[in-house]
């Protein structure tokens, strides 16, 4: 290096700051980083970082904690825009056990430095557990970090309870609350977490209360905000589906072309079932045939699809008949993919579900056909 350049306390000062990080720092390399930052302040008194490594000097020599800590204070006051600061803040406010005051700074370095994510997320997430900083979180849900905080969280496999405990006691507006459930909702699916995606998903706002456990077709069970655990419904040129007036779900397939009409995730405990359809066809027109194919998303494998554990092919009536079919959901099965999928005849087909339900612990065996 240079000697002009070497001469240059604040460089000398960045030398002896990346030295004292190190494990094998010598003893003696707090007390000459004291000295370096105080030749650098004699030049620039207010300068922020000085003031911050004789803050850490102190703390890290033990030489004077209390004094370390009123010019880490003032180095803080002086600039707000350095990050190795609030990271000896928070550390600081922790060893305090001062939650509020190391949240704060932790909402102060994420917002102002979004690069320190990678560095703050896996602490944060790692200490929702508590309950003290779940209830700390509360202010900053309309914080621009809060939502990536939560999918990362998700991803590093967070207490699912305390996941719902944060999104449910966070200040959010309805708005912000649906934004956060429909970015994190897919990502317990994905991850197998099937529990903790049907308690998230019943925190939203106005959601219809009976939607997660009905299985039919309504405006409550197809609201988008539930993706994946609503019934989401064909639009394309192939197959098209449409709640109609009579609470129905109105089918239409192009000539001779098969297509899926409706999709859906359910949360069916394990155990035995009783489906009930009651279907309509049009007279006079080609009839739509309908086939269910269900499948359990394993949770022990990141929502990985099994082979399916139920198919059904409603058999072609007239005009109007009900079925009802028994379906067994196996153990280890939290989480199960329905799909509706229909097939056209030689024109323009048609269906109408008038009626679809699922009801556990059938009392007998049953029949295909009533």
């Amino acid at each position: 290096m240079p000697a002009l350049l070497a001469a240059d306390p604040r460089l000398r000062l960045a030398r002896m700051e990346a030295l004292l990080a190190r494990r094998d720092a010598p003893a003696d390399a707090a007390a000459a980083l004291r000295t370096v930052a105080v030749e650098v302040l004699r030049d620039d008194p207010l300068n922020p970082q000085a003031l911050r490594q004789m803050a850490l000097a102190d703390m890290t020599g033990q030489v004077d904690g209390r004094r370390g800590a009123r010019l880490l204070a003032l180095a803080a006051r002086l600039s707000r825009r350095d990050l190795a600061t609030e990271y000896l803040l928070i550390e600081q406010a922790v060893q305090a056990d001062r939650i509020d005051a190391a949240l704060a700074h932790y909402d102060h370095a994420l917002t102002v430095f979004p690069g320190s994510r990678e560095q703050l997320f896996p602490v944060l997430a790692r200490a929702i557990d508590d309950e003290g900083i779940r209830a700390g979180l509360q202010p900053f849900g309309g914080r621009p970090w809060f939502a990536p905080f939560l999918a990362d969280a998700v991803a590093q496999g967070s207490d699912g309870t305390a996941l719902v405990d944060v999104v449910a006691w966070a200040r959010l507006t309805p708005v912000a609350r649906t934004a956060i459930v429909a970015r994190l909702l897919p990502l317990l699916i994905k991850r197998g977490r099937i529990a903790d995606a049907g308690r998230i998903a019943r925190l939203l706002d106005g959601i219809d209360a009976q939607a997660l456990d009905d299985a039919g077709f309504s405006v409550g069970t197809t609201d988008p905000r539930l993706a994946p655990l609503n019934w989401t419904l064909a639009e394309g040129p192939i197959v098209s589906a449409r709640i109609a007036r009579s609470g129905s779900l109105a089918i239409d397939v192009a000539p001779e072309q098969t297509g899926l009409a409706a999709e859906r995730v359910m949360l069916l405990a394990p155990g035995a079932y009783v489906v009930r359809q009651k279907l309509s066809f049009p007279v006079g027109q080609d009839p739509a045939s309908l086939r269910w194919d269900v499948r359990c998303l394993d949770e022990r494998e990141g929502a990985k699809v099994r082979p399916p554990i139920w198919q059904n092919l409603v058999p072609v009536h007239p005009v109007q008949a009900t079925y009802m079919a028994q379906i067994s959901i196996p153990p280890g099965c939290a989480a199960q993919r329905w799909r509706l999928v229909a097939s056209g005849g030689a024109s323009v087909a048609q269906a109408h579900l008038l009626h679809f339900s699922i009801v556990g612990n059938p009392p007998r065996k049953l029949d295909e056909h009533f």
